[in-house]
């Protein structure tokens, strides 16, 4: 059975100041802390189209032992919140499942790592993410309705960020 599951995200830049009231409007509001944990994402490019021009992703993500390779459908249109299509299955050998994308052509063009912090309530995610070479960012997901109430909520619409990790980095590469 295929998962199919439309992604709904805000993304914000966070300074010192915000982080820690966020952490208290989190506590405040129920939110359960689940941990920290370190990834990086190697995303990779089609060998006949270029991803960034269609607005997709193909990412191995590595979490420890753990390894998930994720497509990402182009964005759907819609104010802050970013909608798309995610498609994910778990890797028990991500080495190999690189190797297969290589043969058939696929490149790697960029990692993405950073330390997140998840906070969990219900069917919404709060992640702390420290990116490498970018800063620190606060990501809310789950339902649409929910996720702008919260990201008013906290206090971070002046600071959201339409753009992946990835496309920042490559930004920030070619400036």
């Amino acid at each position: 059975m295929r998962r199919r599951y439309y992604e709904c995200e805000v993304k914000a830049r966070l300074s010192d100041g915000l982080l820690e009231d966020i952490l208290n409007k989190l506590a405040d509001r129920g939110f359960k802390y689940t941990g920290r944990k370190r990834q990086v994402d190697i995303y990779l490019n089609h060998p006949c189209r270029d991803f960034g021009a269609t607005d997709e992703a193909l990412r191995v993500r590595v979490e420890g032992a753990r390894a998930v390779l994720c497509y990402k459908g182009p964005r759907r249109p819609g104010g802050p919140v970013k909608e798309r299509l995610e498609v994910e299955v778990g890797v028990s050998d991500c080495g190999r499942v690189l190797a297969i994308l290589e043969a058939l052509g696929f490149r790697e063009v960029a990692r993405v790592s950073k330390v997140r912090e998840e906070y969990v309530r219900g069917d919404v995610r709060v992640c702390l993410d420290s990116i490498e070479g970018l800063g620190r960012f606060v990501e809310v997901e789950g339902p649409r309705d929910r996720v702008l109430e919260l990201v008013e909520e906290l206090g971070i619409g002046d600071y959201v960020v339409d753009k992946t990790y990835l496309e920042l980095l490559m930004s920030k590469d070619r400036a």
